[in-house]
């Protein structure tokens, strides 16, 4: 008679191919992380799901030979979605428990260069738009009073009951 176990434990899992090459682990992956990683045919990690377990964030990885989509959901309910280059160039989009919603691009060095903040605060849902040097000052750029603030299209222009003024050249007949 055979006994099956109901419950399997252990700090950490692999999964192994015939071979013995590991295609699979879970368990730790630092101090305070939980994670599953999957490994392509070379060894290297591809994709990963990881949580913290001190109140940190939770991520989705997948990881490509020249970028690293990730999506991490932190603690307080905001949520992100980053894009990363092998250079390290990042954009990141962002949408806070209170509903604003950001459009961030980093360079090389992870210093913020351009963003697009739509406010969720305001009653018109005002955009804003942030713009940085190499020095990484920023200016916000306001949009003009001809731009519709709840979409952030250009108004058309008001037009004038005056008679456009008539042109001083003469058509050839």
């Amino acid at each position: 008679m055979s006994t099956t176990e109901k419950v399997v434990r252990a700090e950490k899992f692999e999964l192994v191919d015939s071979t013995g090459k590991i295609c699979a682990t879970l368990g730790p992956n630092g101090p305070h992380k939980q994670s599953l990683t999957f490994y392509d045919h070379t060894g290297t990690p591809r994709a990963g799901i990881g949580v913290s377990t001190e109140g940190g964030p939770s991520i989705v990885q997948l990881m490509g030979p020249g970028a690293t989509v990730a999506i991490i959901v932190e603690d307080d309910g905001t949520a992100k979605v980053v894009l990363q280059s092998q250079h390290g160039q990042k954009i990141g989009l962002g949408l806070a428990s209170d509903g604003m919603a950001t459009l961030s691009f980093f360079d090389a060095a992870s210093v913020l260069r351009a963003g697009v903040i739509l406010e969720a605060e305001e009653e018109d849902g005002r955009l804003g738009l942030i713009l940085r040097n190499e020095r990484n000052q920023g200016q916000p750029c306001q949009p003009s009073e001809n731009t519709d603030p709840r979409t952030g299209k250009r108004r058309r222009a008001k037009r004038s009951s005056e008679p456009a003024p008539k042109s001083k050249t003469k058509r050839a007949a």
